[in-house]
């Protein structure tokens, strides 16, 4: 009888923290999509712990971390993993180019700022100021 108590509890935490997870990630991509990244930073830093193989959370941790240009080199692995592992979303090359930028290497900054303009939409790159990165990069570059 014990068992099954104990089995049953265990049960309802998985539940529990399944559905805690699953509205943290909601409040953070919220936050996220509406460039809101120092407040869903901390959030998808507790969904890491939660899961730390989850790509997609560590992407987005990255990329909030580079929006705040804190700890580029932190972000820049997690973003690097990501578009190791076949991350779809071309916003990553962005973030890549955005952590390589505030490093001052201002070459790689270029290349990943161009492959992102190869792909993104016209409001992306107006939304994000793409163009203006990539001018000031090449203009430091030299």
């Amino acid at each position: 009888m014990k068992r099954i108590i104990g089995f049953i509890l265990v049960l309802v935490s998985f539940s529990v923290l399944g559905q805690s997870q699953k509205e943290l990630q909601k409040t953070a991509d919220k936050l996220f999509k509406d460039g809101q990244y120092e407040e869903a930073a901390p959030i998808y830093k507790k969904l890491i712990n939660l899961v730390p193989t989850n790509v997609t959370y560590g992407y987005k941790y990255g990329s909030c971390i580079v929006m705040q240009n804190k700890n580029n080199k932190e972000a820049l692995n997690y973003l690097l993993q990501a578009e190791k592992s076949g991350r779809s979303d071309k916003e990553v090359a962005f973030f890549i180019g955005k952590a390589y930028e505030n490093q001052g290497d201002y070459d790689r900054a270029v290349d990943y700022y161009e492959r992102f303009m190869e792909v993104a939409e016209k409001e992306e790159l107006k939304k994000l100021k793409v163009k203006h990165a990539l001018k000031t990069c090449k203009k430091l570059q030299d």
